[in-house]
């Protein structure tokens, strides 16, 4: 059972998530001074498991690679894996059109397919989980590099 004071307290932690979803954020002129501040709304990132389909011709890529704010990801397919939410959102905008050409008409767009699909095994993943999954990923990248590099090969 709750006392008063216990309840209190449970309200005011509520209050400080709410105040961690909201940053204050400069506002500099075009010299690079600092002339004011505003706050600005925060999204906590979220992480789900994932498994990024198989090739499906001989156009794809072996390795799915996605890019975000120059930070890369080579993520294996049909393993599963855990993703930052804005690793997921640059899979979903990766389209490409398939194109039908008929004699004596112009060229048109028959399809537009999304180069990486994957499939979302769990959402509301814990960051720990990608943190580790990507630990162990890094590892085994820096092993292959050094392995190129003592034989000779390019990347």
């Amino acid at each position: 059972m709750l006392t008063e004071n216990q309840a209190v307290d449970l309200s005011s932690e509520e209050t400080q998530e709410e105040k961690e979803q909201w940053e204050e954020q400069e506002i500099k002129n075009v010299k690079g001074e600092v002339i004011g501040t505003k706050k600005v709304k925060v999204q906590k990132e979220t992480f789900a498991e994932v498994i990024f389909s198989h090739k499906a011709d001989k156009g794809d890529t072996n390795d799915v690679e996605l890019s975000v704010d120059g930070q890369v990801l080579t993520i294996q397919r049909g393993k599963k894996v855990v993703l930052p939410s804005r690793f997921l959102e640059c899979a979903d905008h990766g389209w490409h059109h398939h194109y039908e050409q008929v004699p004596g008409k112009t060229r048109k767009i028959a399809a537009r397919i999304q180069t990486y699909n994957y499939t979302v095994i769990r959402s509301d993943v814990p960051a720990s989980e990608y943190f580790k999954m990507k630990k162990e990923g890094d590892k085994k990248t820096r092993e292959e590099v050094s392995k190129r590099e003592t034989v000779g090969e390019e990347l």
